[in-house]
């Protein structure tokens, strides 16, 4: 998840919940906050100083996150709206759908 022109505390505190049962390093935590800050600087190679354990701790930790929060989150959203607005607007179905299909396709990516 991107976080572009959101202040540099919400950023911290997002890569902060992911981990409040595994440890990641502070260099770590510091670079992945810089790529969400500006994607156009990743580069592969900054990554290459960490161990895999380390990074695979990071990654799993990312995919509970999006799985166990952000898409629930998401999904009570839609909930809500197709209750609200649901029979007179066409895009909260629409969207309802495109929500349903990334969370599969999310599910699918994680367990590979």
């Amino acid at each position: 998840m991107i976080f572009l022109n959101q202040p540099e505390k919400f950023i911290k505190e997002q890569i902060e919940k992911r981990f409040i049962n595994e440890n990641i390093s502070d260099d770590l935590s510091s670079l992945l906050q810089e790529f969400m800050r500006d994607p156009e600087s990743f580069d592969n190679e900054r990554f290459e100083v960490f161990s895999l354990e380390e990074i695979f701790t990071y990654l799993k930790a990312s995919h509970h996150y999006y799985l166990d929060h952000w898409i629930p989150k998401i999904e009570n959203t839609l909930l809500q709206m197709h209750s609200k607005y649901g029979g007179e607007f066409w895009s909260v179905k629409l969207l309802t759908l495109f929500i349903h299909s990334y969370k599969k396709e999310l599910v699918e990516h994680i367990q590979q």
